[in-house]
């Protein structure tokens, strides 16, 4: 079907008006940098510069802008992306509008509102930033609660049966959850600490130890945000090489019997001759 011309004069006339709006100056106000167009990019990256200033209340007040949750940007945009695509080829690089503004939040003191933006922000896109952020509003937040015991709440739990580990490995695979209410945040394996980009109330525990031959003790460390702290200690044994078997005449007996030998470094569990 040919479109009518009062259909093309309509669809021309709301493109300019559009494109009107876009390259809409807004007013001047001396205490802010000029924004060229009331465009959510030109908010943002106006809020990014505020923020970088320490200016938070201006910061703010442009992120939020930029998102649409305050009213003067033309199409605003709230979906956080590496690379934005703002207007015709132009692209604007780490679009993140909720993390900037839950840091922002964050030097503010307002610990509920930061972690919400934040968390909106890892759902869309996680990012380092924004886990090193929420980490901080918690341990703030958890700080200020001091007042109620923490002593015992960081767990260690691993499927090992109780009392010395025997393996012929050089290393022992670890396989359980370290647990806490104010989130673990830091998890080390003899002395090597492992990867916890961002804090929780339980992470895995997925870890290969490497070991060095003979008797020596396992090692593993869990901390949380509250600075709570727990010890999972567990005797090892590494042997490497098997029981050596010596075979000898016996002098004093007839000569069919011999003297047999069987030792090994560490523990002999059983002996078998004949399959007896």
């Amino acid at each position: 079907m040919i479109p009518s011309n009062r259909a093309i004069l309509g669809s021309t006339l709301a493109i300019a008006l559009c494109l009107s709006l876009s390259c809409r100056r807004l007013p001047r106000d001396a205490s802010q940098p000029a924004l060229p167009r009331a465009t959510w990019w030109n908010f943002y990256t106006r809020g990014i510069e505020f923020s970088r200033r320490n200016e938070w209340d201006n910061a703010i007040r442009d992120l939020e802008t930029a998102m649409g949750k305050r009213k003067g940007a033309i199409f605003p945009d709230n979906q956080e992306k590496r690379r934005a695509k703002t207007y015709g080829l132009h692209f604007l690089d780490n679009y993140f509008p909720h993390r900037e503004l839950g840091v922002c939040l964050f030097h503010q003191g307002r610990f509920d509102a930061a972690e919400a933006e934040l968390l909106v922000s890892l759902k869309m896109l996680p990012s380092s930033r924004a886990s090193f952020y929420l980490n901080q509003v918690r341990r703030e937040r958890l700080s200020r609660q001091q007042e109620q015991p923490r002593a015992g709440r960081v767990r260690i739990d691993l499927p090992f049966p109780e009392g010395t580990l025997f393996t012929r490995k050089p290393y022992i695979d670890l396989d359980g959850n370290a647990t806490s209410p104010d989130y673990v945040s830091e998890i080390s394996a003899n002395g090597e600490a492992l990867f916890v980009e961002l804090a929780a109330r339980s992470v895995l525990l997925r870890h290969r130890a490497k070991l060095s031959s003979g008797r020596q003790e396992l090692v593993i460390t869990a901390r949380d945000l509250a600075g709570g702290e727990t010890t999972w200690r567990r005797p090892v044994v590494v042997d490497l090489s098997g029981p050596s078997i010596s075979i000898a005449r016996d002098p004093s007996a007839p000569k069919q019997n011999v003297l047999l030998s069987v030792t090994d470094d560490y523990e002999l569990a059983t002996v078998t001759i004949n399959g007896a």
